[in-house]
């Protein structure tokens, strides 16, 4: 009987171990995705400044930035409100465009389905003239045009 109390009083240390080293790993990885998070965050708001500051330079007049819209979206029998946000909506030549900015490897490139996605669902919800990527990490503009001409319901 002896032996039995050893063995299970080491299988009890063993899991209280592993429990608390379970419990140490979820709260590093919740501190590491917080501190990405912010940081991502950082980075976005420092490049929409810059972005403000390059449109300009760029001819635009800045008619508002971190644009929020309410659009309304049927579906099925029902309508659900989508709230969206663009980061500048400036007007050029009588034109008025949606402009989005984008950091990273991935993001700012019209292959990425998630930013194409974005513009498309600016280029109905703001009905405006035209939509822009703003690639901050190559310093490019992109004039994003869809083959489909939106209508009017």
């Amino acid at each position: 009987m002896l032996e039995l109390g050893v063995v299970e009083t080491a299988l009890g240390v063993a899991l209280i171990c592993a429990l608390v080293f379970w419990a140490i790993v979820r709260a590093l990885r919740r501190r590491w995705r917080r501190f990405v998070a912010r940081r991502r965050g950082r980075r976005a708001r420092s490049a929409e400044e810059r972005a403000g500051r390059w449109l300009e330079r760029e001819g635009y007049e800045l008619i508002e930035e971190q644009a929020v819209r309410d659009w309304v979206v049927g579906i099925d029998d029902g309508e659900e409100v989508v709230r969206l946000m663009a980061d500048w909506v400036v007007e050029r030549a009588g034109k008025r465009y949606v402009v989005e900015v984008k950091t990273g490897k991935r993001a700012p490139s019209i292959r990425n389905s998630a930013t194409r996605r974005q513009m498309l669902e600016y280029l109905c919800a703001y009905e405006c003239d035209g939509v822009i990527l703003m690639d901050m990490e190559s310093g490019a503009l992109h004039d994003v045009r869809f083959p489909v001409r939106l209508r009017r319901l």
